[in-house]
């Protein structure tokens, strides 16, 4: 994952990896004082859109190529920033979020993230991936089908030539 922020009227956009969970504790702290919030609540509030958030995110990352950058400098607008995902990713998360609302198991925070994700991606790779879950639960289905010894077998569809020949009503004579 990358986190992208192209200042408008800028010509070049900054890019930063995206693993929060990664970053030195130093940083980490630095965010919860900056924010008030708990680093991973504050991880979340990022991917979720707070603007707070987001400011100390660029803030940390700024002042690193800025030395001497202050809080109130970084002013940006929420289109400015984005969170970008690899194709992988995205159909990764999707997948694993569409199991749990099928199975109605979604956190509230999860429901928002399959939101915002179902919302980013293109019709076509929603439909792939529902197709896929579709297989899998049609496979699962037919393995639980093969194991229950109370089914019966359905009988042979016959072969074309395989009739047998009606029963004449005649009589013989």
């Amino acid at each position: 994952m990358k986190f992208v922020y192209t200042p408008d009227g800028a010509e070049k956009a900054y890019e930063w990896d995206w693993a929060p969970f990664e970053m030195p504790s130093p940083d980490a702290i630095e965010i919860e004082k900056l924010t008030g919030m708990r680093f991973r609540v504050w991880a979340d509030e990022v991917v979720q859109g707070s603007m707070l958030a987001t400011q100390a995110f660029l803030y940390l990352m700024l002042r690193k190529e800025t030395p001497g950058l202050q809080w109130d400098q970084v002013r940006f607008s929420f289109s400015e920033c984005k969170i970008v995902l690899t194709d992988e990713e995205v159909v990764g998360r999707l997948k694993d979020l569409e199991r749990l609302a099928r199975a109605n198991d979604l956190s509230e925070q999860e429901g928002r993230m399959l939101g915002a994700l179902r919302a980013s991606v293109a019709t076509d790779v929603q439909l792939r991936i529902n197709e896929a879950l579709d297989a899998e639960e049609a496979e699962a289905a037919a393995a639980d089908e093969a194991l229950d010894p109370s089914s019966t077998p359905s009988e042979p569809e016959s072969a074309p030539g395989d009739e047998k020949p009606a029963k004449s009503s005649r009589k013989k004579s």
